[in-house]
């Protein structure tokens, strides 16, 4: 995986925002969608990514920071722009205060960071929560598996 490394962490396990797909995913569609979203996940299972089935917290995305890792989190756009679609944000940082985004919707930065006791409003979408952290592979692990 090009010297990086995966964990997606998430409260569900089903696929997230086909409700938002338009036209509608249905019936056979429907079914071709999970193949493809099962074959996807044995795949990145095959590469070593590691899932999680639990909710985002404060405490989840702190660890991920403070072990050297990007979290990437899902959101509502709505909490920076007018649209109610899933957003994809990264969390640059967090402190007893803040929680600091970097959002590519956000094209003033105005929303360059949160109130810590607004995060679990804004994490997730319609419910659902999602989390892909990413970071460089230790070096020596890499030496041992070639």
């Amino acid at each position: 995986m090009r010297g990086l490394s995966a964990r997606v962490t998430s409260n569900t396990d089903e696929i997230d925002f086909v409700d938002r797909f338009i036209p509608p995913v249905k019936d056979l569609n429907m079914q071709v969608l999970k193949l493809h979203f099962n074959e996807r996940r044995g795949r990145c299972r095959k590469l070593g990514v590691q899932e999680r089935r639990i909710a985002i917290t404060e405490n989840i995305i702190y660890d991920a920071l403070i072990s050297g890792h990007i979290p990437l989190v899902v959101t509502n756009a709505l909490f920076c722009e007018k649209e109610n679609l899933p957003d994809w944000v990264v969390i640059t940082g967090i402190d007893k205060r803040f929680v600091y985004i970097n959002n590519p919707l956000d094209v003033n930065s105005r929303m360059g960071k949160l109130a810590l006791s607004a995060l679990q409003k804004v994490i997730g979408y319609r419910g659902k929560q999602s989390m892909v952290e990413v970071w460089k592979q230790n070096k020596c692990a890499l030496t041992e598996k070639s």
